[in-house]
């Protein structure tokens, strides 16, 4: 399998007490293609049935750039393609994935399933040497958290590359490379710093010339300008 390459900017904008927010800049190299869904950012598996034929249709609601990865257990039941198998959404929003049929009518058949999805997508280098700027306008920021941090940068947190600063709520927060955006989620209204909230993030996608891809994560509620 080829390896996952992403370079993600995590936008973390986190009300604390002392009314402050804090960017962190992600660039993750050759990440597992394979995490727990989270079910909640806007992802889902639909089933639609036909007499015998069950068929499995993958929805992005904010974003047209990411993979999937399909697990089933199946019963007397043939798939249309074999699994487990990962596929990239391409530009779409939504699209089948795979279909289930019984393989012998006369028999009870059975079906279960468990997907996982990776914004971006998938390339043959795990390497890039582009330039990226700030992703702020001109100005001093404090980095509160370098790449391997033990709050949430450690090794397997999948932010072991991230950089974090703190700056003022309502920093306007810039592109650090040209590109297409592919993704954008500004309407949530919950946030903080517990994991079990991370599916909830804001963001926005950008898609570069050489197929990596920048998440600019946790905006503010309608901060996607």
């Amino acid at each position: 399998m080829r390896s996952f390459l992403a370079r993600e900017i995590y936008s973390l904008v986190q009300r604390r007490k002392s009314g402050a927010i804090f960017l962190a800049l992600l660039v993750l190299l050759s990440r597992p293609l394979f995490g727990a869904e989270d079910y909640q950012n806007g992802f889902r598996v639909v089933k639609e049935r036909e007499g015998d034929t069950v068929t499995l249709i993958v929805k992005s609601d904010y974003a047209c750039e990411f993979t999937v990865t399909l697990e089933a257990t199946l019963k007397n039941m043939s798939p249309s393609r074999p699994v487990p198998f990962t596929v990239e959404s391409a530009g779409r929003t939504s699209f089948e994935l795979v279909q289930f049929r019984p393989t012998d009518k006369s028999l009870a058949w059975r079906y279960d399933y468990l997907f996982y999805r990776q914004m971006g997508g998938r390339r043959s280098s795990t390497s890039n040497d582009a330039d990226y700027a700030m992703p702020f306008k001109p100005g001093r920021y404090v980095v509160m958290q370098a790449p391997g941090g033990s709050y949430s940068h450690f090794a397997g947190s999948g932010s072991e590359h991230a950089v974090d600063w703190t700056v003022p709520v309502g920093t306007v927060v810039c592109a650090a490379r040209a590109g297409r955006v592919v993704g954008v989620r500004q309407d949530s209204t919950v946030g903080g710093p517990d994991r079990k909230l991370r599916p909830m993030a804001n963001y926005v996608i950008i898609k570069h010339a050489d197929g990596t891809f920048a998440d600019y994560l946790h905006l503010k509620t309608g901060g996607a300008l």
